[in-house]
């Protein structure tokens, strides 16, 4: 996006951004005085001859600009670095930053100093209307970023919105994930606007983000804001589907038509069709629910019928746990970060969720009166861990 083309942009926003490029002298070829003072500086530029100061103000000065609205002042620790990573580049380019395109910028963010890298990327947000500099930079914050544009105020007041109403649906931790903050604070950046009535004009945003996400936690944030602006009154509708109903999920779900006995998914499946679990505890229960009727499939066919379970066959599963390697009982896993470790240990927090899963299966089953009480799954003999409860 160009100066030009975000101006537009801000022009048919509620927001008036901090800065605006056309109050500065853009012209794109450096003066001979311009040139001459980059070049003194090149090799010392901590220490400034006389003079150079004033003629490199016209480059300077949105650099300063920019840092006051990121709340650091002239003579912050970053102003120098950010000024000298500016300037060099400039020099290099023998442009003003002005003049400069995306790949331009993506160069002077790649070869920089990486302590004073957002406020670059600051520049190029603010003042040249590049926004998307900051994509593919892993560990990036884009919470800090977005205080730096648009100042803490505006994004504090934005976010407190977001968290009273998500405090009042009594979910009040929901908002402190941190795919749903990304997802909130790259909504902000795209649109070029802090403000909620800004963003809710912007569903198509919330599709491209979505899009462009390849986390699937990410991904699901996304969606999340998208629900979450909606019932806020902000959006007509969420841009995305509703979320599936049990049957539905169960439904597309694969994963137990591969050595899975039918007797053993039948009851795996009316447990998840009736358990009171929140939605991601049951999807992931299930999916170990498959691993150990995959188990039972190799080792121990003929107890397919949850209610011919005995406290030996539980610990047979817990002695199993202890020696399984990553992959084993999973067809399909779908991550690069799965395949690396495919073959390796388990963690102790996996094993002890493979424990826990039929603990609560059975101990679920056996006070709906589904099956007889053969053993106590809470029992510590049966399946240690914590409680089925």
């Amino acid at each position: 996006m160009t100066a030009l083309q975000a101006a537009a942009l801000a022009s048919r926003s509620r927001w008036t951004p901090p800065l605006s490029p056309a109050d500065y002298d853009r012209t794109t070829a450096l003066s001979r005085e311009e040139r001459r003072a980059l070049q003194l500086i090149a090799d010392r530029p901590a220490r400034w001859p006389a003079g150079v100061a004033q003629t490199l103000s016209r480059l300077t000065r949105p650099t300063n600009d920019v840092l006051a609205v990121a709340g650091l002042g002239p003579g912050s620790w970053a102003a120098p670095a950010t000024r000298s990573e500016l300037l060099a580049a400039m020099g290099r380019e023998r442009s003003s930053f002005w003049a400069w395109d995306r790949e331009q910028w993506m160069l002077v963010v790649a070869g920089g100093d990486v302590n004073v890298r957002q406020l670059v990327i600051a520049v190029a947000y603010g003042l040249c209307g590049v926004d998307d500099l900051h994509w593919g930079i892993l560990g990036f914050k884009c919470g800090l970023f977005a205080r730096r544009v648009f100042g803490r105020g505006p994004v504090e007041t934005s976010m407190g919105l977001v968290q009273e109403h998500i405090d009042r649906l009594g979910y009040s931790a929901q908002l402190r994930r941190p795919n749903l903050q990304r997802a909130l604070f790259e909504l902000m950046l795209a649109a070029r606007s802090p403000l909620l009535e800004d963003l809710a004009e912007r569903p198509d945003l919330l599709v491209e983000l979505r899009g462009r996400e390849q986390h699937n936690a990410r991904r699901n944030g996304v969606e999340q804001l998208g629900r979450t602006l909606a019932d806020m009154g902000l959006l007509e509708a969420s841009p995305f589907r509703a979320l599936p109903s049990r049957e539905e999920w169960l439904s597309r779900s694969r994963a137990g038509e591969r050595d899975v006995p039918d007797e053993w998914l039948r009851w795996a499946k009316r447990w998840f069709q009736t358990s009171t679990l929140s939605r991601s505890t049951r999807h992931g229960m299930y999916f170990g629910l498959v691993k150990i009727g995959r188990w039972l499939s190799e080792t121990y066919l003929e107890h397919a019928d949850p209610g011919s379970w005995t406290r030996e066959l539980a610990a047979a599963w817990v002695a199993r746990v202890d020696q399984m390697l990553v992959d084993e009982y999973s067809h399909a896993p779908n991550t690069d970060y799965m395949r690396r470790r495919s073959g390796g240990q388990l963690s102790p927090r996996t094993k002890a969720q493979l424990i826990w899963t039929p603990r609560r299966f059975f101990y679920d089953l056996q006070e709906r009166e589904w099956i007889e009480r053969r053993f106590d799954p809470g029992g510590r003999s049966s399946f240690p861990g914590r409680s089925g409860r």
